[in-house]
């Protein structure tokens, strides 16, 4: 019985920590959209040399295509990064971000 115990306190302090990470995740004020933006920048970056890797040792297509999906998809959030920072800071903002 004092086994049940144990998995059942380890069970719900992992709840409990899972609960908690994904409350602050969402606080607003944790976000900060410029170093996002860097993040974002460097992500595209590494996927185009993972395209050029892929390209130069002929990788299966499905996966150039996931790729090119996923350069798409980042270089979209990345816009909606600078679109937000233009927003929030005016536009000479975004050109120093770069």
């Amino acid at each position: 019985m004092p086994e049940v115990f144990a998995v059942l306190i380890v069970f719900v302090v992992a709840l409990f920590i899972y609960v908690m990470m994904w409350l602050k995740s969402r606080d607003p004020a944790f976000y900060k959209p410029k170093e996002e933006l860097v993040r974002l920048q460097h992500q595209v970056i590494w996927l185009e040399d993972r395209q050029a890797v892929a390209r130069r040792e002929h990788w299966d297509a499905g996966l150039q295509a996931s790729l090119v999906t996923q350069i798409e998809e980042t270089v979209r959030e990345l816009d909606r990064v600078k679109a937000l920072l233009a927003e929030s800071a005016g536009a000479p903002a975004v050109e120093a971000a770069r």
